[in-house]
């Protein structure tokens, strides 16, 4: 995937390498973990497009909504490599293995609810539709919680196969972390529009057209 995050929000991760003194057997090391941190940037608000942007827009998406536009909500998800640490345990001519640490950040940027200016009705109209676009933001959000939360059972056994079998240089190791974080993300951004689609209940859509006593 070609991430617009990926440019502007990774680091230059440093690698570390520890030559142990002592041999430890592979898949004993203490200190092979991965690590994901969730960062969030606060949702600004939105009032500069209209009913009829919204309409050309909807038009445009591959996948048409379940109910009128009357705004969206949207973000930009990137990661940051924040740190590799590699673990060389292997002696000159003995066994050894290794093991590594690395430290992810996950951070969604950007996001904002855009509501139509020129959307009819009185106050409790707008009133439901920011709720409406606040439901689609929190279900982003716990969406990339749960994706950080089960990334290091997914990444930690492909990147130590990949040390035990071609470790290569810390550059080499840092595109190989870039490559498992960027399929990893762009798997996520995918499965974003079932979450999205999940809101739009019956209900949810009853609101937004309900009358002022109803919402």
């Amino acid at each position: 995937m070609s991430n617009p995050m990926k440019a502007a929000m990774i680091v230059a991760a440093g690698i570390f390498v520890a030559c142990g003194a002592i041999a430890a057997p592979c898949g004993t090391l203490p200190n092979t973990s991965v690590e994901v941190v969730v960062q969030e940037a606060p949702i600004s608000m939105i009032q500069d497009i209209t009913l009829e942007d919204l309409r050309v827009i909807s038009a445009q998406v591959r996948w048409p909504p379940a109910h009128p536009v009357l705004g969206f909500y949207a973000s930009t998800v990137g990661y940051a490599a924040r740190s590799i640490e590699i673990h060389d345990t292997r002696l000159a001519n003995g066994p050894g293995c290794l093991g590594f640490q690395l430290e992810a950040d996950l951070v969604a940027v950007d996001r904002r609810i855009a509501i139509a200016k020129d959307l009819p009705g009185p106050p409790c109209r707008l009133r439901a539709t920011v709720e409406h676009y606040r439901h689609h933001a929190a279900a982003a959000s716990l969406a990339l919680h749960r994706f950080a939360s089960g990334l290091p059972a997914k990444i930690a056994p492909k990147f130590e196969q990949h040390l035990r079998s071609q470790p290569g240089t810390p550059k080499e190791l840092r595109q190989y972390v870039d490559g498992l974080l960027d399929a990893a993300v762009e798997r996520f951004m995918r499965s974003l529009v079932q979450v999205q689609d999940e809101v739009d209940t019956a209900n949810e859509i009853r609101r937004l057209s309900a009358p002022c006593d109803e919402t």
